[in-house]
């Protein structure tokens, strides 16, 4: 059955099969024209699918989540509410929600781990010419920015010097990382999965730079 991450994963095969030297950088990063109009009509597709099957719901300024059923439904808490956008296991008994199977329509439950590999294959299609809707990837940033911890221990701040090695400077930063799940909306606490973690950091700052 379809799932978030045999949709991304195939699209990364087709981004690598069109780049097999790895030698794509941001500067020539659009190859579309190497890209057979068969593979990517294929991409065109998946991309849709995961476009169709993300998870939307809306924030208000206090950062509390509100489920929505299924993505495009339009705000009911005012203009103070923002859109955030994730991805997580589809319910086979709501086609086409996004929801993970402990969910239901109307309580969406996503993870991080599904959004990042939903990003990563966002990307891989940009880079040969397959657009994601801009509403989308700010959806995906306004997600990540809500799920980050509020507060965390002072670290210092890491800088760069002349010689473009990494030092300390005299400037503290808050450590804040990221959980699998959020723990404030409609996810479940056990497994320890609203705890910022060092693999779901990874997945916040690289999504955030996505």
């Amino acid at each position: 059955k379809d799932k978030t991450y045999c949709v991304a994963i195939l699209i990364l095969a087709l981004e690598a099969i069109n780049d097999p030297g790895g030698q794509m950088d941001e500067k020539t990063a659009v190859k579309a024209k190497n890209l057979d109009s068969e593979k990517k009509a294929w991409m065109k597709r998946l991309h849709a699918w995961l476009i169709k099957n993300r998870t939307e719901y809306e924030s208000n300024k206090d950062g509390e989540g509100k489920p929505f059923a299924k993505p495009g439904t339009k705000s009911s808490t005012g203009s103070s509410s923002i859109v955030c956008i994730c991805w997580g296991y589809p319910n086979p008994n709501v086609p086409g929600t996004g929801v993970a199977p402990q969910g239901d329509s109307t309580h969406p439950i996503y993870d991080n781990s599904n959004t990042q590999i939903a990003l990563l294959a966002l990307k891989a299609c940009s880079r040969v010419g397959i657009e994601t809707p801009k509403q989308v990837w700010k959806g995906v940033l306004y997600h990540f920015l809500r799920l980050q911890e509020q507060d965390g221990p002072a670290v210092k701040r890491v800088g760069i010097d002349d010689s473009g090695k990494t030092t300390d400077v005299d400037t503290d930063d808050k450590c804040r990382g990221f959980p699998y799940r959020g723990a404030s909306d409609f996810t479940p606490h056990e497994f320890g999965w609203t705890r910022a973690t060092h693999n779901m950091v990874c997945a916040g700052i690289g999504s955030l730079l996505i």
